[in-house]
């Protein structure tokens, strides 16, 4: 017998094989606390000394008095807004007492057709005063 021949070409390359079976999902992670409920905003026009800005966020109070502002607290970081106006000549003295931590008394003045706005901000025990506007045109 003689010696081997050459050796051939390289031939065409094969179809790629089928993808195999997926494997297992995984389960899922641990999900996180659910978050406190929120509460839709409430706007009330109230009459008394008592505020109940546990549930409302905005309060708007037209005084006709020297008067003693009272408060349910909301849950900590809750923030909320009291819309004083003044609707007579006559300036009233406004306190606030059970509920808020304030700045001091608000003075209306005996101008008419003004407004306040107050800004609180609650821990969970008291609402902080966080900013009251000057005299505003209503």
């Amino acid at each position: 017998m003689g010696p081997a021949g050459a050796d051939g070409a390289e031939g065409p390359q094969g179809p790629v094989g089928a993808t195999g079976d997926t494997g297992p999902q995984g389960i899922q992670g641990i999900q996180g606390p659910e978050g406190p409920a929120g509460s839709a905003p409430v706007y009330a026009v109230v009459a008394g000394a008592a505020l109940a800005l546990g549930t409302n966020t905005t309060v708007s109070v037209s005084p006709t008095s020297n008067t003693t502002y009272t408060t349910t607290v909301p849950v900590a970081g809750s923030v909320r807004t009291i819309i004083v106006r003044q609707t007579t000549a006559t300036s009233r003295t406004l306190t606030f007492g059970t509920g808020f931590k304030p700045v001091g008394t608000l003075a209306t003045g005996t101008t008419t057709g003004r407004v306040f706005v107050v800004n609180w901000i609650s821990d969970g025990t008291n609402l902080y005063e966080a900013g009251r506007t000057a005299a505003m045109v209503a």
